[in-house]
This record gives C-alpha cells, structure tokens and sequence, in this order.
C-alpha cells in the first residue's frame, strides 16, 4: 500500500555531491526501539578517507508502489517496503549504524547523479567494512529452512567455516570441484540408514527450496555487490549464515542432492541461488587478478534480472573495469544496439571506432567491414551473440539481430550442448564468411572511421544459404517459466507431443517393419528430433533410471498416463524419450519444412518463414523475410538432418553420408540481411 503524500516542504531534498568526485552519502539509522518509528540522518563521505566506516547492504528493492515513511534529516523520505523491513531488522537499540543504502544515499530522479555513483559502486562494495546480504523477513518455514541447512553443511563439512569464525571460503576449498557422493550412499542419498537426512518428502526440503529461490537470488546487482566484498553476512530476518556457510550449502545441494527432491522445475531452471556459484566463481577470479571482459559477464549472467533493462549490462561495468558512467537518458533499445555494433567490431578488431563517449572496452581501431577466416575465439563469440539474439528472445523493440539483454529465461541452448562434451553441430563449417554493419553513420578523422551514429534501421549482412521454407509448425507453448508438473503444463505437453507427432508422421510416416516392430522409421525420425540426436537424459542422473526413486518422481509425466493420449500416438515413446526431450522443448515448436527436414524452432516460428545456415556458426536459424532481400531473426534452431549438421550441405566437409542423398548441396551460398 503506498504511502499517503507529504505536504512538500516536509519532504527530504538532497544535497548536491560534488560533481567527478569519489564522494559518496551514507545513512546512519538512529538507534531505537522495534516499536519506534525508523530516523536517520544522511553525510557526505569520500572513499579516499580510510577512516570512514560502513556497512553496505545487498538486497532486493521489491515493488516501489508499496512504500513506508522514515525521518532523513528530520524529513519525511519514502521508501520501499521491503527496505523499510531491512531497516527495521538492522537497526540497533543503544547504537547508530552506519551503512550505504542504494535507494537513500543516490538521488534516484538525478540520472547524472546515479550513472556517476553506479560508476563507484565496485568501490563502494569493496571499502565496506561489512556486506549485508538482505533476503528479506522471516516467513512461515524460513526459520526451519535455515536450521536445517545449518544441518547439511554440518553433518557432512562439520570442520566448515561458520558465523563467528572464519567468513571466507577458501578459494581452493574441494567442494568448488564438486564432490558428487555425499549423498549417494545405495542411491538413498545417506538419508536410509541411520537417517542422517529426512527423506524426499519432508517438509524441510519444501522449506529450503523456498529459501533458495527468493527473488533476491536472481537480481543482476548481487554479482558485483558480492564479488567486490570482504566480509559478508547473510540475514533472513534475524537468522544468519555466513557467505561461506551459503555457498558450501548451495554446492552441497548442486552436487550431491538429486535436484528431484526440489521439484522437477528446478531440474530444468535450477534453484535461484545456484547463482551464488557463478558469484563465488566471479570472485575466485577477481582473486588473482583476473579482470573479465564485459561480453563474457554478459553471456554467463544473462539469466540474472533487473528492473530496468539498461541495469542488465551497467551491473557489470565494475566487474569488467569500465570506468565510464552509465548514461541513463539513453534508451535501453538504442544503447543495446551500440552494444551490440561495439562487441561485433572489438572482436574482429580492425580499422574503425565508435565516438569518444562510448563505453568502450579496450583502446582499438576497428574496421568497417571485417574478413572471413576469423579465430576460432572470435568466431565463437560472435555466434554466442547471435544466438543470444533474435525476436523469439526479445521483448523491446530492437534489430533482431541485437541480444535483448534484459531477457532472462529462454530456451534451453542447442549450441555447445553435448552429453560429451563436443559441439553438437558444424552446419556453416569453422570458419566465419564475410560479414558487414549496415546502416551506421560515419565521419573520417585523418585515417581512422568513427561511428558516429545510425540511420534506420541497422542491419547485419551474413554470407549463408536458405535451406527451405517452413511448411508446418506446432502452435502450442510449453513455458520456460512455468513448472513442468503445474497442470497448464501437463495440457501444454499433452497437447505439444500430440500435435508434433501429428506433423512428424506427415513427412516421415510411422510403419513398423513387419518382421520387427522395433524398426519403425516415423519413431525414430520423430525421436530423433525432439532429443536433438543426444542419447543421454538431461533430466536424471544414472541413478534414478533404477528403482522406486525416479518412478516415484514422475510428477512431470502424469500427462502420458492419460488413455486419451496415449490413443492418439501411432507409435509408443518411452519415458527415456520424455525425460530427454522436455527441456529442449521448452519454448520451442516442432516445425516440418521443405525437402522433407524436421526440426525444433523457437515458439512463434510461422509458417513461410525460412530456414537458414551462416557460413561460420554451428546450427541453424530460422529468418522472416521482411521484403527487398531482408529478413528479422527468429532464433536458431535444431534440424535433424545429418546433411546439415556436419557441414555437407554448405560444402565445407566432404564427407561421405552413408544413408542420406544430398538435397541441400545445390542450394546457392548468397549474402543475407538482417534487419
């Protein structure tokens, strides 16, 4: 419920801070009582003076229409309720404390201001004398939550740091390489014998699976808050774990508890707080002095959220040492596209540059058009980019070819993604064709072209071959977002393999061989797809292929015992197939297209867009033409061809193809445009 207006003059007014400075404000809450209304008093502090002590807090803003009322100066000073709770929590009765709070000490309506204090925060973080991580207050199982992984990390680390001794995790501790068996002792996970753990249904494991997925977990900002810090403390009301206690908690889970006992949507999306694992590793590197690139903090957290989408790339200026202030008058969809044409010319490095005022990551001239037979490296920066692009994973109005960064959850990646480790594809060969920035502006300064800005609309202009149209394609969603066992989601599934069944069997028709009705070719063609050719399940380990375990666990297949679906299949699919399929299809469709391929695209592929292979990146995509030779990037995609996925039908490879006749080899390589 928002807070009733204040007459103006009661109102809190900031004093300026002095411009291109490393002066900072800090809030000192006034002690007090819990029944006592929140007082503090803001002061200027710079971060050169040592003696200056703080703590600085980490927690989630939540929804600012619901906002309470503190005293700042004597004025009245709105804030969000969940900070109003974190104040309440942290405030102390016989002493002041000292602390920087992102939403007092930064005037949120000066954009100057907050660009040029966010441009300090990795300063900010690591000069405090303390981070306090803020979940949140108690709720109804917290508290059963925090004993019980207190439990975990003991029984099994009972030598591991804890509040009152050492709050750091030594960065070469063994569980950051995973132990894998704690848990495994007769694949009852140490909880039969001798009950060392309550079973899978207790309730405490509901408790801690609450816990760990708080919202605060996926906030962009924690990765900077808490890599850049020295000592930090955990809270969840007035319970606390150390840093260490949480991560060597999380890693435990990660590694040695079947992630069945959280839920099958946590197989597939992973508890929230394994992003305190790749925080840890953002940590371990800054360690020894190890700066990483803005692109690479980019691709490993995109699935981290914010608020404001600029702050999906700004959070990660300090990490990456980008030294330059964020500038918030810049639309989201204008500095995303910047991005975008900046990394593309940085990481085929020649003979042009952006504008001075550009955030840029190294010193470089770069050039206009750039050469094939760029490094492997290159190469696969430039097609994780792509890949991270497309209007299938895009909800501002951008170039389909720019990532839409503030995206967090998409689909289940197909490139790089092998049970071995390989790369699953080749389609487009190893080595990037020709490629052109379209639509930017530029001006000469001596020798050198600098981007000066865009005409409408900028494209990207590939060398590839367009392998066919799209015939059919599945209309059914299956979320990303949404539990698998939820029972929109078992409709959705029954719903997806009917209708994608329906579509397969049209193009490869499912007739069992008579002298053996193992053989059947529509199965196989069918299968084959919606697994990406991948033998082994992503949803189970080994262990729970035997026993009552994984049969007990089956939530997420309770569609597939429904009689009326299993009338509909001309062929049976084994519950191997289920398990190996469904996070790949999550967010994707079955599609048929022409010369009699199949395959897996993004949800709201159409029926006449096209197929498409870059000469260069490893799987396919799916294009829209958009008139006069251009086309908008749907997103890439899987095509169960064995042609296309080795690099025969662009010519690259030739190897030889012991069942399947060559349809695409003919097809002309020709440059295409992406708007």
């Amino acid at each position: 419920m928002a807070t009733k207006p204040s007459p103006r003059s009661e109102l809190f007014e900031y004093e300026e801070l002095p411009k291109d400075d490393d002066t900072i404000r800090v809030v000192t809450i006034t002690a007090g009582w819990p029944w006592q209304s929140i007082a503090c008093n803001l002061t200027h502090v710079s971060l050169s003076n040592r003696a200056a002590r703080y703590n600085a807090l980490s927690y989630t803003w939540g929804d600012p229409r619901d906002s309470c009322s503190i005293k700042c100066n004597g004025k009245v000073f709105v804030v969000t309720k969940d900070l109003h709770s974190a104040l309440r929590h942290l405030r102390q009765r016989s002493k002041p404390v000292a602390l920087w709070i992102d939403q007092i000490c930064i005037n949120q309506s000066d954009n100057m201001e907050k660009g040029h204090q966010i441009q300090l925060m990795s300063r900010i973080y690591s000069s405090a004398a303390l981070v306090i991580v803020w979940l949140g207050p108690h709720s109804d199982n917290s508290k059963d939550a925090f004993r019980f992984g207190k439990k975990v990390v003991s029984t099994f680390l009972p030598d591991a740091p804890s509040v009152g001794a050492d709050r750091q995790l030594p960065t070469d501790h063994h569980l950051l390489r995973g132990t894998g068996e704690l848990f495994r002792s007769d694949h009852h996970w140490a909880y039969g014998e001798g009950r060392i753990l309550p079973d899978r249904y207790h309730k405490n494991w509901e408790a801690l699976k609450t816990l760990l997925s708080r919202r605060y977990f996926s906030r962009v900002w924690i990765i900077q808050e808490v890599a850049m810090a020295s000592n930090i403390i955990v809270y969840c009301g007035h319970d606390r774990f150390t840093w260490a206690e949480l991560v060597l908690l999380v890693d435990l889970l990660y590694t040695n508890i079947p992630p069945m006992f959280f839920g099958i949507h946590t197989e597939i999306l992973g508890l929230p707080a394994n992003h305190m694992r790749a925080i840890q590793k953002v940590k371990m590197t800054r360690a020894d002095n190890i700066t990483p690139s803005l692109y690479d903090l980019l691709i490993r957290h995109k699935d981290f959220e914010s608020t404001d989408p600029r702050d999906k790339v700004y959070a990660l200026y300090g990490l990456a040492g980008i030294s330059i202030a964020p500038d918030y008058s810049m639309p989201a969809e204008e500095y995303f596209t910047r991005l975008m044409v900046q990394m593309i010319l940085e990481f085929t490095g020649k003979d042009c540059t952006l504008p001075e005022n550009e955030p840029t990551f190294r010193n470089l001239i770069y050039a206009r058009n750039f050469a094939a037979g760029l490094p492997v490296s290159v190469r696969g920066r430039i097609m994780s980019l792509l890949f991270s692009a497309g209007i299938s994973k895009q909800k501002l109005n951008l170039p389909s070819w720019v990532p839409d960064w503030s995206v967090s959850q998409t689909p289940f990646p197909i490139w790089g993604r092998t049970h071995d480790g390989r790369s699953p594809s080749c389609a487009g060969g190893d080595s990037l064709g020709p490629m052109e920035l379209l639509g930017l502006e530029w001006t000469q300064q001596g020798d050198i072209h600098i981007v000066s800005g865009f005409s409408e609309p900028p494209g990207l202009r590939l060398t590839g071959k367009i392998c066919g149209t799209v015939t059919k394609v599945g209309s059914t969603e299956v979320r990303v977002d949404e539990p698998m066992e939820s029972e929109n989601q078992q409709r959705a599934l029954a719903t997806w393999f009917t209708e994608s069944i329906h579509i397969s069997t049209s193009i490869a028709p499912s007739v069992p061989a008579p002298d053996n009705v193992h053989i059947n070719p529509g199965r196989d063609e069918f299968v084959n797809t919606i697994r990406m050719r991948n033998q082994k399940p992503l949803l189970a380990t080994s262990e729970f292929y035997h026993g009552k375990t994984y049969y007990d666990n089956n939530r997420v297949l309770n569609f597939t015992k429904d009689q009326s679906y299993k009338s509909k299949l001309p062929f049976v699919l084994y519950t191997s197939d289920y398990w190996e399929s469904i996070p790949r299809i999550a967010g994707r469709s079955f599609f048929a297209a022409t010369r009699g391929c199949l395959g897996l695209a993004p949800f709201g592929t159409h029926v006449d867009d096209v197929l498409a292979i870059f000469i260069g990146f490893d799987v396919p995509f799916i294009l829209r033409p958009d008139g006069d030779d251009r086309y908008r990037l749907v997103g890439d995609c899987y095509v169960n061809s064995e042609e296309i996925w080795v690099g025969d039908a662009v010519g690259v490879y030739d190897r030889p193809l012991l069942k399947q006749r060559l349809v695409y080899r003919d097809l002309p390589i020709q440059t295409i445009t992406l708007i």
